[in-house]
């Protein structure tokens, strides 16, 4: 058992890096993870990954993810991501 079993996290930023590696821990304690990010396709950004390929780690790993693609510098997109990660909550 982990640490965040039956919690649902979301962690923006999450296609790369930092974010990313945030998502896949959160993952392994046991936390349902909505990855979010803007880049959902590889080639749109100079840097390599995608929340797309963050969530399908996590996944491989036995965790729970969906990637949900968000622009927080755009208030709707932020309203977005907590009603998406809400609604998809059953399924995470």
């Amino acid at each position: 058992m982990g640490i965040l079993d039956g919690r649902i996290a979301i962690v923006t930023g999450a296609s790369r890096g930092i974010g990313a590696e945030i998502a896949r821990r959160f993952g392994q304690e046991g936390a349902a993870v909505a990855v979010a990010a803007r880049t959902t396709e590889a080639g749109t950004s100079p840097l390599p990954g995608t929340i797309g390929e963050t969530a399908e780690q996590i996944r491989a790993a036995g965790g729970t993810a969906v990637a949900i693609r968000a622009d927080l510098s755009k208030p709707a997109d932020r309203g977005l991501l907590v009603a998406e990660t809400t609604r998809q909550g059953s399924a995470l």
